[in-house]
């Protein structure tokens, strides 16, 4: 058996610099809902591809945050 590694920012839609700035207009616009782990703050479409296509073939895209 071959276990897959996806890290845990690998579906994130922004890096740490966007992501201040991004979480810096929700609380100017009021939006107490805005979160690292919403779906403004994800990719969750092509997570649910890596899911699909991992169960399917076993193998996937994912990206690499340098």
């Amino acid at each position: 058996m071959n276990a897959a590694i996806v890290e845990g920012d690998s579906f994130h839609r922004y890096d740490r610099g966007q992501m201040q700035v991004a979480m810096a207009a929700a609380e100017a616009d009021l939006n107490l809902h805005f979160s690292h782990f919403g779906p403004e703050a994800n990719l969750l479409t092509e997570l649910e591809s890596l899911f699909r296509d991992y169960g399917q073939s076993g193998g996937g895209l994912v990206r690499k945050l340098s």
